[in-house]
């Protein structure tokens, strides 16, 4: 058939070309030098011992496409650790948690039990403090002590539970008395006639007010502070809230002075009495008479008591009337007066000592040594508390 006829031909031609060249191929690398070359009956090219040309490797063809990727292979084995990287940035703080339980309520005094300072009896203990030069009043503010240095004018601030010096403050000329109203210190001053209130946390914000001549005992009633003037035969009444000052005339040589809840007494040492004035307007509701030169004064929640510096005496007085209830021998030339719930104890400032005695009726008096020259006590709900101006210390009792 026409068909095959033209297969045939073009496998003709195309075999007649391929030996063209391979006899060029031969011809230059001589391999099939001498060699003759036919065609066999199925078109095939052979040399002259009847093998086929084919069955020679020819020229390297061109690459291939790429093949398929084959399937993955098994997973290796696991390498080892790598070093230890460096650390990161600080992260951002974190939400804050809630709030925690509150803790139990401190102890919460009102303004006239802070003024009438109802404590519970005390512990002998005996240990001695320094301060600074001639240490005078003292008066405790809850946790510490202060006490004014008169020699030194300044008062120091003394944490009771192991009586470390916790600062030392200016104040003007010889401060004498101190007392405690809530927030403030107040010491009057002897030779500036004035009286200052300093911060009792940190001993700053220093503000002082003129009272009368020579100022020593001071006492604060809840709301005022009251000033005894020793040389003015006066006490100055100082509003807490806004520093406004009244003076009224009292006895010859005012010393102490206290409050008992309604009155303030004051020791009158020239003229062997006490006074009772109403603090509303400083007028006197009575005056009585004691033993001589009284100087210190003090209430025990239901009587007043009395030093007698010369008698070496305490008097003990119905707050009521002024009728004497009693008078009790202690040491000599007593000075200040302190009540520790049950007790009263008064320092005697030429026999070096402090003497106690039961409220209740002025027995079991005993006495115990403390510095030189001891003047005015404070009580911090657990001990007594002595200033001792010649020893330039104060005494723990």
């Amino acid at each position: 058939m026409l068909r095959d006829r033209v297969f045939v031909a073009l496998t003709v031609c195309l075999v007649a070309a391929l030996i063209a060249v391979l006899a060029i191929g031969c011809s230059s690398s001589n391999k099939l030098s001498g060699t003759q070359l036919s065609i066999d009956d199925v078109g095939v090219v052979i040399d002259g011992e009847g093998k086929w040309v084919g069955d020679t490797t020819g020229l390297v063809g061109p690459q291939g496409a790429q093949g398929l990727q084959g399937v993955k292979g098994d997973t290796g084995d696991k390498g080892d650790k790598g070093d230890k990287g460096t650390t990161g940035a600080t992260g951002a703080t974190g939400v804050m948690g809630p709030q925690g339980f509150q803790g139990p309520a401190g102890l919460n005094f009102s303004e006239q039990e802070l003024a009438l300072l109802p404590w519970y009896q005390t512990i002998q203990t005996g240990y001695a403090f320094t301060v600074g030069t001639g240490p005078y009043g003292i008066a405790f503010d809850g946790a510490h002590m202060w006490v004014a240095n008169s020699g030194g004018n300044t008062v120091s601030k003394i944490r009771v539970s192991d009586g470390l010096v916790m600062g030392t403050y200016a104040v003007a000329g010889m401060p004498a008395g101190v007392a405690f109203d809530g927030a403030y210190i107040w010491v009057t001053n002897y030779a500036t006639d004035q009286v200052t209130k300093i911060r009792a946390s940190d001993g700053g914000g220093a503000v002082s007010y003129v009272v009368g001549d020579q100022p020593v005992g001071v006492a604060f009633d809840g709301t005022n502070i009251w000033v005894a003037n020793r040389n003015g035969a006066s006490v100055t009444r100082v509003t807490v809230s806004d520093g406004s000052t009244a003076t009224y005339a009292v006895g010859n040589y005012p010393v102490g002075i206290a409050f008992d809840g309604t009155n303030i007494w004051v020791a009158n040492a020239l003229s062997n009495n006490v006074m009772k004035l109403d603090p509303s307007d400083g007028s006197v509701s009575g005056t009585y008479s004691v033993a001589g030169y009284p100087y210190g004064v003090a209430f025990d929640g239901a009587s007043i008591w009395v030093s007698n510096g010369l008698n070496d005496t305490v008097t003990k007085l119905q707050p009521s009337d002024g009728v004497v209830l009693g008078t009790y021998a202690v040491g000599d030339v007593p000075y200040g007066v302190a009540f520790d719930g049950v007790n009263i104890w008064v320092a005697n400032s030429g026999s070096a000592t402090v003497t106690r005695i039961r409220s209740s009726d002025g027995g079991g008096a005993v006495s115990y040594a403390v510095g030189s020259q001891p003047y005015w006590l404070a009580f911090d709900g657990v001990n007594i508390w002595v200033a001792n101006y010649g020893s330039n210390s104060v005494t723990k009792l």
